[in-house]
């Protein structure tokens, strides 16, 4: 059971379910990505689906890539690694607004996120 713990503790840094919503990168900090390079999910389960994800963060720049069969109903609440505000956020390149220094509301359906701090 032990192994288990480890398991889900380490998916819910990464990808959790609560509510009608998919919390991402929640546990997840800059120092993930300083030796190890982008973080890949593929055909990651969910309440919701499937979910591809690619995330590359660096040079105070954050690129998200979704796909996959993933729908959850009131969207994503994507965490920022460096817990800071960005100057811009882009989904599907356009501009968007509904975040803050914390986290950032991204609708279902998304398939990037460009953030640039």
């Amino acid at each position: 059971w032990v192994g288990s713990d480890l398991v889900n503790s380490v998916r819910g840094m990464l990808v959790l379910e609560y509510d009608e919503i998919i919390r991402l990168l929640s546990g997840i900090t800059e120092s993930w990505f300083e030796n190890n390079g982008p973080i890949r999910l593929k055909n990651w389960p969910t309440h919701f689906g499937a979910i591809d994800l690619v995330v590359e963060y660096k040079d105070d720049r954050m690129n998200m890539d979704w796909g996959g069969t993933v729908n959850p109903p009131e969207g994503y609440k994507v965490f920022w690694p460096n817990r800071r505000a960005p100057a811009s956020v882009k989904i599907d390149g356009e501009p968007w607004e509904d975040f803050n220094e914390q986290t950032c509301r991204v609708p279902a359906g998304t398939r990037t996120l460009v953030a640039e701090w």
